[in-house]
């Protein structure tokens, strides 16, 4: 299967112009997200293709994927991370399957390389090293021609209970957590996507505030869709089913993004990518007002055009 995976970015990747690339995010579940929308967004604007590859472990720290990656180096076998690779000129061929980041690197060419920590440590930078100058290191190695971004992700949403284990609101973990990606960035002249500060601004700017849910009465409703997308695009509630007794409950995610900050973030990573107006952005996600992606599209471009990278 890595050979496979291999073979189909080198057949795709021969050819590339200023407005096509090829982007690899080394990341966890905080960066597969964008994998959703992203591909659909660059074929909505003409003159832009993006061949998207996602290694993923969920809730991988740098200290992690540092790990993985000196694993593999001695077995060429391990194949821990979920690797999809999609070509927005032809999204229903996306390819998944399993492997390591090693291979990827050695075996292909990339103009992009996204890194980013886990949720749970974003905050924190002791966390971050050595592994993030450990894994950078590797990637200059083999693919000095690629730059490496920064994706700054976000705080939970508010009544998240990790948030009151750590005795801290979810604009105090937003601005811990943009100081240490400001820090990476900064000693390495990295540049940063601000997907972290695009969900802010929803925040400030959203007409709905988010109220936290009263989960008795969600519980009452009939229908099994998710619920909690009002105020907020970190978390919601969705109702599962018990593999067990087949009984479906409802449970609530306070720290993903929602289908509308998959979207939001989405539109972030465009903006950034290829230095076009995330309102040029087409695409609507099925089941989404128009109103309610253009105040997204807004957002994400606000946070493109008004943050302040680091170092400068």
């Amino acid at each position: 299967m890595k050979k496979a995976l291999a073979f189909l970015l080198l057949a795709l990747c021969c050819v590339l112009s200023a407005k096509e690339l090829r982007v690899l995010a080394v990341g966890n579940s905080f960066s597969v997200c964008v994998t959703r929308n992203l591909p659909q967004m660059v074929a909505s604007v003409p003159g832009n293709r993006i061949i998207l590859t996602s290694a993923t472990i969920g809730g991988c720290s740098l200290e992690r994927h540092w790990n993985e990656w000196s694993k593999a180096e001695k077995d060429a076998k391990h194949a821990p991370y979920g690797i999809k690779v999609i070509d927005s000129d032809n999204i229903s061929a996306q390819k998944s399957g399993k492997g390591n980041v090693n291979d990827l690197l050695k075996n292909n060419k990339y103009d992009i390389i996204t890194i980013q920590q886990n949720s749970a440590n974003s905050w924190k930078y002791a966390t971050y090293q050595p592994y993030a100058e450990k894994l950078i290191a590797v990637i200059k190695k083999y693919q000095p021609q690629a730059e490496i971004v920064i994706q700054q992700t976000w705080s939970y949403r508010s009544d998240s209970s990790r948030l009151k284990k750590w005795k801290i609101n979810n604009t105090t973990m937003f601005e811990k957590l943009s100081a240490a990606y400001a820090e990476l960035a900064k000693a390495n002249g990295f540049r940063v996507i601000p997907t972290g500060y695009a969900v802010q601004i929803f925040r400030a700017k959203t007409p709905v505030k988010f109220v936290a849910p009263d989960m008795k009465a969600l519980e009452k409703l009939q229908n099994k869709e998710a619920h909690g997308f009002d105020g907020e695009v970190a978390g919601y509630c969705k109702w599962m089913r018990n593999r067990k007794t087949k009984e479906y409950y409802l449970g609530c995610d306070t720290s993903h993004l929602n289908p509308h900050g998959e979207y939001m973030q989405a539109a972030v990573w465009f903006s950034f990518l290829f230095g076009e107006k995330a309102t040029a952005v087409k695409y609507i996600q099925p089941g989404m007002k128009p109103e309610q992606a253009k105040f997204l599209l807004e957002c994400a471009q606000k946070a493109v055009s008004t943050f302040k990278q680091p170092g400068k």
